[in-house]
């Protein structure tokens, strides 16, 4: 009888329509807790007329498909604006918040349509909630920065409650990861980031292949691991920059990007807070004014940026770390465990012609490959469960590469690759084979480059192999070689 009656009332809750906050009752969530739950946080003391005084909430990480009724106290640290979009089934909305407890406890809600529409206005970042009534979901790693395996979809039964601010509630969580750690992550992955501002770069305004006008900035940054890396601030977040150089800057899900070498991008849902007052920034703006700024022109640079604070060459890359092929087996680089770089400078004297590219997912945020259907010439992407009239086809390229010294193979991913034919994967996937085809392999022969690697152990069935991944390149910089060239000279 009681399922009977909680399965009526649930049915009346999904027909009634959605009534503003002040004219929604919140439920009482008192009682013990089903054995094994977690314990709930203890009961909320009323402070004003907006919620009730017994409501009991319960910690984020205690979350799960299986909890029926559950209440959370927590802040709002992120608040997207509402998106539209258009479906086959017509339009809609939706818009997202990231919630974050006492106990450091992280998820991401999402709304939808006429509930986006009313849930919106009630949310404001930095503000304190008791939410309930929603369903508890596996979370899109797609589109989720969070790690928490699952997401909140609030809905018609779900309530809304300010309530006084809470200092045990934490106004953002930074899980920082060293820079120089950063070169070892995936592309697009998201990573939170802790840097001292080395140099600002002017914004500049460009238009995406979209046809959208945007804004961009390049700012670098340096940590204690004392490496520095590009991060690349879009929208109004470039546009409003007032940070300095010394200032400290958190960035949480920066996503992560292998555009020339290691970079750092900010996305709809990376949040950037200048001079944190946490430990850890305190920390390294004394690092920073004590040894950092007068060392920084000797750190390892994983982006490919204009910044030259020190003795660095072609592409930023520190002089001392160019190599021959030659000294690259001589050194075994790349049979550690860990990640080594070097440069080079080589040319580029054969292609492996078979399977250079793949088609992607049309989705910046995905590119994990589809397949199409052969009745309908929809592409299917499994990641995203969704169907597409085209696709982007992307590199997956290997190139023998040569010095005076010797060879080796190098792999190239789609931008480098781009930047080493000159053409996009799909501009070569549409052409048959053939004399033009060939053509554009035999253009992209011989070309010398600077050439930045990563080079690794990799294992697999039990046989081990040391990959070289190309990670950025520079067209070669004659006048700059011959010095280099003079300068070895005259040490003989």
């Amino acid at each position: 009888q009681q399922q009977q009656q909680h399965h009526q009332q649930q049915q009346q809750q999904q027909h009634q329509p959605f009534q503003q906050q002040q004219d929604v009752k919140p439920a009482h969530f008192g009682g013990a807790p089903h054995y094994g739950a977690a314990q709930p946080h203890s009961a909320i003391t009323a402070s004003s007329g907006t919620f009730e005084a017994d409501e009991v909430t319960y910690p984020i990480s205690s979350l799960t498909p299986y909890r029926g009724r559950w209440a959370i106290k927590a802040r709002v640290t992120f608040k997207s604006e509402l998106r539209e979009y258009q479906t086959p089934k017509g339009p809609g909305c939706v818009f997202s918040v990231h919630f974050l407890d006492s106990e450091g406890g992280e998820i991401e809600a999402s709304a939808f349509r006429d509930v986006a529409r009313k849930l919106h206005p009630m949310f404001e970042q930095g503000k304190v909630y008791v939410v309930s009534g929603g369903q508890i979901k596996p979370a899109n790693k797609r589109f989720s920065t969070l790690k928490n395996e699952y997401s909140i979809f609030l809905g018609y039964e779900t309530q809304v409650k300010p309530v006084i601010d809470d200092s045990s509630i934490d106004q953002i969580h930074f899980a920082f990861m060293p820079i120089r750690d950063v070169q070892d992550v995936e592309p697009n992955s998201n990573v939170d980031v802790l840097g001292a501002i080395v140099s600002i770069e002017d914004p500049v305004d460009l238009r995406t292949k979209s046809g959208k006008d945007t804004t961009k900035r390049n700012v670098i940054l340096a940590d204690t691991s004392r490496t520095v890396i590009a991060l690349t601030l879009w929208g109004a977040a470039a546009q409003n920059f007032a940070g300095q150089v010394g200032n400290t800057i958190g960035i949480k899900a920066a996503r992560v990007s292998d555009f020339n070498g290691r970079s750092l991008s900010t996305s709809q849902s990376t949040v950037v807070e200048l001079n944190p007052t946490n430990t850890e920034a305190y920390n390294l703006s004394q690092w920073w004014n004590t040894v950092g700024a007068s060392e920084a022109g000797s750190y390892e640079n994983l982006s490919q940026s204009s910044y030259s604070g020190g003795n660095f060459g072609e592409g930023g890359k520190r002089k001392e770390d160019l190599k021959t092929f030659a000294q690259v087996q001589e050194e075994n680089i790349g049979q550690k465990e860990e990640r080594e770089f070097y440069s080079v400078r080589a040319t580029i004297t054969l292609f492996r012609r078979k399977n250079f590219a793949y088609p992607a997912c049309p989705t910046a945020e995905c590119q994990k490959k589809v397949t199409q259907n052969p009745t309908t010439a929809m592409w299917n992407c499994p990641r995203c469960n969704q169907d597409f009239p085209e696709c982007e086809y992307r590199y997956i390229m290997s190139f023998l590469a040569n010095d005076h010294t010797g060879a080796q193979w190098i792999s190239a991913f789609n931008d480098q690759a781009e930047l080493v034919m000159g053409k996009s994967a799909g501009d070569l996937m549409s052409l048959p084979e053939g004399p033009q085809l060939d053509q554009c392999f035999d253009d992209a022969t011989f070309k010398t480059f600077t050439f930045r690697v990563s080079a690794k152990l990799d294992t697999y069935r039990e046989e081990s192999t040391v990959k070289h991944n190309l990670s950025s390149l520079t067209p070669l910089d004659y006048a700059q070689a011959s010095r280099d060239l003079i300068s070895i000279i005259q040490r003989y």
